[in-house]
This record gives C-alpha cells, structure tokens and sequence, in this order.
C-alpha cells in the first residue's frame, strides 16, 4: 500500500464553528490513503499549508486575501445565509479563491447540514413518542429573535390567536424551561408541532432545523429555502407544514387545530419513515443528497486539494515552493523541515 498522501489545512481566520467540524480522523482518499490535518492558526504570517482556508463572514478582519507561496489553494468556507453576510455573493470577493465550500449545492464543495442525519439513516429511525402520547402544542426553541424572515413574529401571532398551546423554551418568547442535560430533540419529540423555520428565506439553505425535527417524529411547521422539495424524499406536503403554503398565521393556526383533533390525518404524514432509502424509490434531489453525504465537510476539502495536488507533480510546482523557501522577504517566516519534507512528500519529489 502506498503511503498515505498528506494534506495540511491552514485557518486564516475565525470561525463560528466547533472543533467537531475539523475533526479529520475519518478522512479518506478516494485513490490512495490520505492524511489530514489542520492548523488552528488565526495569525498573518505565512505557514506552509497545502490549503489555505477562510471563513467567507470572518474574512474581513483579513487586510489582504494572499498565497503564502504561489502554488497554494486558497479555500473560502461558510455554512451560513448569504443573505445575512452577503459578501458571499460578491463575485468579486470569490475570485480570490480556488474553491467555495458551504450549503450551496453550486459549490465546489457542497457542505450539507442533511448529512449527520443521513448517517445510518438516522433520518428514518422510528417515530419516538405515539401520537396519543404527544403534547398537542406547538414548540418552539430559538435564540435568533430577530430573523430576516419574521419567523418569531409568526410564533408570536399564532400565540396572539390562542386556538394552540405554544410553549417555548429559547431565549425567543420564552415561557418554558428545559430539564438539566435535556437535548433539542429530546424536547421536541414530545410534541405534535414543531417550528423548523430558518433565520432567511435562501435557496438551498436548509438548516439542522428540518433535519433535527424531522429525525424527532413532531411535524415541522418550515419556512425557508423556497426549493425545499428538492431535500426531501417525498413531497413536501406529505411530511411538512410549509408556511408558504398557507399564508397566514391565522390559516396556519387553524390547521394545526384541524390535525390535532384529527390523529389519523396527522399520522399521515409520518408514512414517509416506512421508506428504506437504500431500496426505495426516493426524489431525485433527495438521491443525491444521499450520494453526497459526509461526515466532515473538512475531508472533502482534503479529497479536493489531493486531486489537484495529484496533477501538480511536475517541476513547474516544486520550483514554486523552492522560491517560497529562498525568498528573502520571507527568511523570517521558513516552514519547519519537517514541513519542508511534508511538501517534498505531497509532490512525490525525492
């Protein structure tokens, strides 16, 4: 077996997430074995890193987006609305960059928030608590309360009617608190109805919300991605309340009121979870989600720098690092010999 091709990620700036994200212990290269690593470094001198990676809402604290040696990819990230940091859409601000990853099936590298709970279909495990056993409420757990959408205004209306219980235990129209150690989804399968609406109405952004509620067994009340049946198996009303549908909170309310007094309609839309998504036809859309899922977005990134620094090895690219390294400007700031060696590796150079 060939040694394993190695790949070092550098962070170039802050990031919202945890270190789960860039957790790389279970990558894998698809043509020979491939080790990963990242470099939890937020500082401007240049690091001999295969990748250089920034945080696309973050990358304005970064007075100029550079290579620290011509040879290196450049990698912009983010798993949050364009909407909300719309920098993202500056096409502009793009071209810096090698390669995008974030929820965008359009990206390079399409980061999925579906994809813990397609794991082991996780998605299609059981529903957990029988209907007659649920709270006939609506729940409602977020921090956000200012949401481009208006979802908390929704929740705050459907309150204002009063034909449904709504209990929230976020910092957003709190009325209820959360047992010690009691998780979201622990929560949220108690009841009938659930808000899985998200902070911006964008196209292919679909947030641990749906997934979270879906995987719980309430019936997700959604507002978000305008082409949200493309992320499903089934059509979407046959397993989601789409606010768009209904228009109102008034029209919303009342159909939540109709399915509570009504178990067998409500039951309905709970048949998709009978599916074995690995023998059963599912959408199209939903396939390829499937075909795509990943456990960490980070190895998809270390896949995608081994495939292009597979075609680099030839002498154009080794003589780029080679100026890197007797650059004088940059003396100072040379990569450690074991880094120099990491280098000379990846390029299969003696």
């Amino acid at each position: 077996m060939p040694p394993p091709m190695e790949i070092r990620i550098g962070l170039a700036t802050p990031h919202f997430y945890t270190g789960a994200f860039f957790d790389t212990r279970s990558c894998k290269g698809k043509n020979q074995p491939l080790k990963c690593t990242v470099d939890y470094i937020v500082r401007p001198e240049p690091q001999l890193n295969h990748v250089k990676l920034y945080h696309g809402p973050h990358s304005h604290l970064i007075r100029k987006i550079q290579r620290d040696y011509p040879s290196q990819l450049l990698g912009m990230f983010s798993m949050e609305a364009t909407s909300r940091f719309t920098i993202q859409n500056d096409t502009t601000f793009l071209d810096n960059f090698d390669f995008t990853l974030s929820f965008r099936w359009d990206s390079d590298i399409p980061a999925l928030y579906s994809s813990p709970y397609l794991i082991e279909d996780k998605l299609f495990d059981p529903v957990r608590v029988p209907t007659p056993s649920k709270i006939t409420a609506l729940v409602y757990i977020n921090s956000n309360c200012n949401a481009l959408n208006g979802r908390n205004d929704i929740v705050e209306q459907i309150m204002d009617i009063g034909d449904i219980p709504v209990h929230n235990y976020g910092k957003c129209l709190n009325n209820r608190h959360a047992k010690e150690n009691e998780v979201k989804e622990d929560i949220i399968s108690k009841y009938k109805f659930c808000i899985a609406m998200e902070n911006s109405n964008e196209e292919d952004y679909v947030t641990e919300k749906l997934w979270q509620s879906l995987t719980a067994g309430c019936l997700p009340i959604y507002q978000g991605a305008p082409n949200i049946e493309k992320f499903l198996p089934v059509p979407a009303k046959e397993m989601i309340l789409n606010y768009a549908e209904y228009g109102s909170a008034k029209a919303l309310s009342d159909e939540l009121v109709r399915l509570s007094n009504n178990d067998e309609e409500y039951n309905k839309y709970f048949e998709w979870k009978k599916i074995n998504p690995r023998k059963d036809e599912v959408l199209e859309g939903f396939q390829w989600m499937m075909n795509q899922t990943e456990a960490q977005p980070i190895c998809d990134i270390c896949r995608h720098a081994a495939s292009i620094w597979e075609t680099r090895k030839n002498a154009s690219d080794y003589e780029d690092y080679k100026q890197f390294l007797s650059d004088e400007a940059s003396k100072k700031d040379r990569p450690s010999p074991v880094n120099s060696r990491l280098y000379e590796k990846v390029l299969n150079k003696p």
